[in-house]
């Protein structure tokens, strides 16, 4: 309902994107209070950094009292948006740590790579990632499925049809992103396993770039089946 503010809503396709949101930010604060930047920052703005622990229970309390705003219509799409932007900036330092990039280096800028230094494993870092890039992808293919359904309500569609319709494709695409998620999880732990494997046998060179093809493989076939799937069944019907 576009004019009822301020009103609670249990449709899932209210709730679950900002519930998504909240969590991404939660995890994405997580990885930036344990990178160096954070203390740094905190030095500059002279503020006190609380213990690590502190850190976790803030993040999971601040969290937990947000959730209720999932079940009440103050969130425009152009914020969730806003958050998700601000959520990946939060993680990026911990991931350029773990790439390895020295992006100070590539844009000739007069600092140390040292400043991403993160007290996370590499572990907690890929798993964040992969959580919040399945988040960003359900976020993206329910804001599809959400104008595909007013659009339908719009042109004198049936309500329980269409609700049901959007349903069946929702849980859909919920269990293509979590079993795409879980392999990419399983590909980022066994990719230096097979790259050693590579090395010790028919590759001389590094296997570096086969393991990024075939992550962009797998990156592209998800994209594919993802959105132009659902496009062709629509065109279809």
């Amino acid at each position: 309902m576009k004019g009822s503010k301020n009103v609670i809503s249990t449709d899932i396709v209210d709730v679950l994107p900002t519930v998504i949101v909240i969590s991404m930010m939660a995890m994405a604060f997580l990885t930036f209070a344990y990178s160096k930047l954070f203390g740094s920052l905190t030095g500059l703005l002279h503020m006190s950094v609380p213990p690590t622990g502190d850190i976790l229970l803030i993040s999971v309390v601040v969290a937990l009292a947000a959730l209720p705003l999932a079940f009440l219509n103050v969130w425009s799409g152009t914020m969730l948006k806003a958050v998700t932007y601000l959520a990946w900036l939060l993680y990026l330092p911990s991931a350029l740590y773990y790439s390895g990039i020295d992006v100070f280096r590539i844009l000739s800028i007069s600092a140390n790579f040292s400043v991403f230094t993160t007290s996370l494993s590499y572990t907690i870092i890929a798993i964040a990632g992969i959580l919040m890039a399945c988040g960003s992808l359900t976020m993206r293919s329910f804001g599809r499925l959400r104008k595909a359904r007013e659009y339908f309500l719009a042109r004198g569609a049936d309500q329980s049809e269409t609700r049901r319709a959007f349903f069946h494709n929702a849980l859909f695409v919920i269990k293509l992103i979590l079993a795409t998620g879980a392999a990419t999880i399983l590909f980022a732990f066994l990719a230096p396993t097979i790259g050693q494997k590579l090395r010790s046998t028919f590759i001389t060179a590094s296997s570096t770039y086969l393991l990024v093809v075939l992550g962009a493989i797998l990156l592209l076939a998800l994209v594919l089946v993802l959105f132009l799937w659902p496009r062709k069944n629509g065109e279809k019907g």
